[in-house]
């Protein structure tokens, strides 16, 4: 019964933690938010549109508040995740006692996530300081991109996943993933931590490339678990 207890204190206290960390980010979305509501009464004074009619409000929050709002909480979490370290490594998994960066680079990524077209995603990845090279196309998901390398031309497939962690028990494996130039990802293929991937290399749609495993240059992998095709 005491282990019982013990087990949903941790849990409850690690659900908490969690909460907390949100609540954190929200308030620091709201602050930035706020402060452009601010700069945008001051900029109505200026032109005196304070008291303008309802379409001159309206045409002012279509053509400068949404994109405005769009543009600082875009460059708002790039910021934070460029001031946040995350170091590669096997680290302990207690929800209670997570390091916390994890947790924060996870939030404002999946913000970039909701609000980031795909066409878009790779210029802002690399305004974090992310290693992304040109005419990469993401249209799948990208876990970890602060320890993830992609080459110039390479496809990241619809559906796909570039993992850069994996928890294992009480365990969490942070790994750098290197893609290569010209490289595709194939449709709802998944490429696990430590996963280096050569020039011209293709993944085929599904497949699931195991944990550090060298993907040759040129190669073509499909299959669960990949297996390299035979020329």
């Amino acid at each position: 019964m005491l282990d019982i207890i013990t087990c949903f204190v941790k849990n409850l206290k690690g659900g908490f933690q969690v909460a907390h960390l949100t609540l954190r980010v929200t308030i620091e979305m709201v602050i930035a938010l706020a402060t452009q509501v601010i700069l945008l009464h001051i900029l109505l004074l200026v032109f005196g549109l304070a008291n303008a009619s309802f379409w001159s409000a309206f045409l002012v929050e279509l053509f400068f508040v949404f994109p405005s709002t769009w543009i600082i909480t875009i460059g708002y979490c790039c910021i934070r995740l460029r001031n946040l370290t995350i170091l590669e490594g096997t680290h302990k998994y207690i929800p209670e006692k997570h390091p916390t960066q994890w947790h924060k680079k996870m939030g404002y990524l999946r913000i970039i996530e909701k609000i980031v077209p795909q066409e878009v995603k790779p210029q802002v990845y690399r305004m974090a300081s992310f290693a992304i090279g040109k005419n990469v196309v993401i249209a799948g998901h990208i876990s970890d991109p602060d320890i993830t390398e992609i080459g110039d031309n390479t496809v990241v497939g619809s559906g796909s996943l570039i993992l850069g962690h994996s928890i294992e028990g009480s365990r969490i494996i942070l790994k750098k993933i290197v893609v290569g130039k010209n490289c595709v990802v194939g449709a709802n293929s998944v490429v696990m931590p430590g996963v280096s991937i050569g020039d011209n290399a293709k993944i085929g749609a599904g497949a699931v490339i195991p944990k550090d495993t060298l993907v040759d240059a040129s190669s073509t992998w499909v299959g669960v678990p990949a297996k390299q095709l035979k020329k």
